[in-house]
């Protein structure tokens, strides 16, 4: 095992698809990480400042005050979405919780559920109902297959059809092209910092064990209980979970008749993929 046990290729490479400093020789230039990272270095922000955007991003989506206009059409959609900002707001502030108590190790389990919940609320807002059926077959899918371990439970009759995270991502970018958003970027999360996610933080496997395993220079191998956190990849995961809570809302908000510029004025929060939603000119 190596002694650097948090420090491998894959959460580096993912970390700098999202914040810090990236030199040239530092990926393959084949990767889907490389596609996204520039070539030149990004500024360092520190971890006090992921912070920062993010609990400026809490503040934001507490503070309306508004009654958000729900027609009745779409209501089904913009509840879902409503109810999606308020479940990436709770993991965005369960990331912040790990992390103040020292806990960075399992950020990313917190991440890639948020991430899930980002896919949910983006179909659900921008969707058709045909995409809320999508939603509601593969509920009675999953639900009728635990009530058939699970006494007490009551399975419910209908369609039922696994609509995946993966088919989300597509129907996610499906969406955001139609409303003048640059396309793939949903799916490309999906293959970077979920794949990423469930590989080192959510499954469990030698990637997500071996960070609280070190070898001595003796060959004593040892088991730690406080594993290290570098501060790339903890700021790369806060800001990630920041930025993913905040475009979900400012769509959401802007749908509801609410003020969803409130999040372009959080100061270095802007990202380049995504960011012109509410410009005026986007329907």
């Amino acid at each position: 095992m190596a002694r650097h046990h948090t420090d491998d290729v894959c959460v580096r490479e993912c970390a700098g698809a999202f914040a810090p400093v990236v030199e040239r020789n530092t990926y393959d230039s084949k990767s889907a990480c490389a596609r996204r990272i520039p070539c030149h270095p990004l500024p360092m922000k520190d971890v006090a400042d992921a912070h920062r955007q993010a609990h400026a991003v809490i503040a934001a989506i507490e503070s309306v005050g508004a009654t958000a206009h729900v027609p009745v059409e779409r209501y089904v959609h913009q509840i879902s979405g409503f109810a999606a900002v308020a479940r990436c707001r709770a993991l965005l502030l369960s990331v912040l919780i790990l992390d103040d108590a020292g806990r960075a190790d399992v950020i990313g389990v917190t991440l890639r559920a948020l991430l899930e919940a980002w896919y949910f609320g983006v179909v659900a807002t921008l969707g058709t109902d045909a995409d809320i059926d999508k939603f509601d077959q593969d509920h009675r899918y999953w639900k009728n297959d635990l009530a058939s371990h699970l006494p007490g439970v009551i399975p419910e009759p209908g369609p039922v059809n696994k609509f995946s995270v993966f088919k989300r991502a597509q129907r996610s970018d499906e969406l955001l092209a139609e409303i003048g958003e640059t396309p793939g970027g949903a799916v490309e999360q999906y293959k970077v910092l979920y794949a990423a996610e469930s590989l080192t933080s959510a499954h469990a496997s030698f990637e997500s064990m071996k960070r609280y395993v070190i070898e001595g220079d003796d060959g004593v191998v040892g088991i730690v209980q406080e594993s290290d956190a570098d501060e790339s990849s903890r700021y790369g995961r806060i800001r990630m979970a920041a930025v993913l809570t905040a475009l979900l809302a400012k769509w959401v908000f802007k749908r509801g008749d609410l003020d969803a510029t409130v999040f372009d004025r959080i100061d270095g929060l802007s990202e380049p993929d995504y960011s012109s939603e509410t410009e005026g000119h986007r329907n």
